[in-house]
């Protein structure tokens, strides 16, 4: 056998999918990534069991939920925010949008932390403190949720898009919520 046959990686005798630990490493590595160039995050989960059992006859009719009931405490997750590039495209021609955000996450990471991966109707709050020292916030509610970045056969990120709510749509218990930590 010669030396390039030995270290040829372009054949499938190469590939091991069973190779966890290698699975691991870069899992590992996404996740810590994500957590140093994260902002500070709090996601509120959508409480399906307690929505779907308060929801009136016509709700259950049309197959939707007005009325949406959220955990009482958030969960601190670990997020890289970015533009849509639609809205990168449309500030070149001075047009200011902030209503669509992506966020981009560890899948395992955040399963375990929330226990399921996000969905639909779970509200984003995105905190940063500005110059003059003062604290600000925006919430988001997710609109989509969609596979990221893919190694081998493993997706590690995933990306969110979500929409900027009006505070009139955020519930007052997520709307006063004080940071804890």
């Amino acid at each position: 056998m010669s030396s390039h046959q030995f270290f040829d990686n372009t054949t499938l005798a190469n590939y091991d999918p069973t190779n966890y630990s290698e699975y691991d490493l870069i899992d590992s590595l996404d996740s810590e990534f994500l957590q140093i160039d994260s902002q500070l995050l709090y996601l509120w989960k959508v409480n399906y069991t307690n929505t779907y059992a308060s929801a009136d006859e016509i709700d259950k009719m049309y197959g939707e939920v007005r009325e949406v009931i959220y955990e009482p405490e958030p969960i601190r997750v670990y997020m890289k925010t970015t533009q849509s590039p639609v809205i990168t495209e449309l500030q070149r021609f001075g047009i200011s949008q902030t209503g669509e955000i992506i966020f981009v996450y560890n899948r395992n990471d955040t399963i375990d932390k929330l226990g399921r991966e996000p969905s639909y109707g779970d509200i984003i709050k995105v905190n940063w403190f500005e110059a003059d020292g003062k604290y600000s916030s925006w919430f988001y509610k997710i609109s989509t949720n969609n596979a990221g970045e893919q190694f081998r056969d493993r997706y590690f990120s995933s990306i969110i898009i979500a929409t900027q709510t009006a505070l009139s749509d955020v519930p007052a218990h997520i709307l006063n919520y004080t940071i804890k930590d």
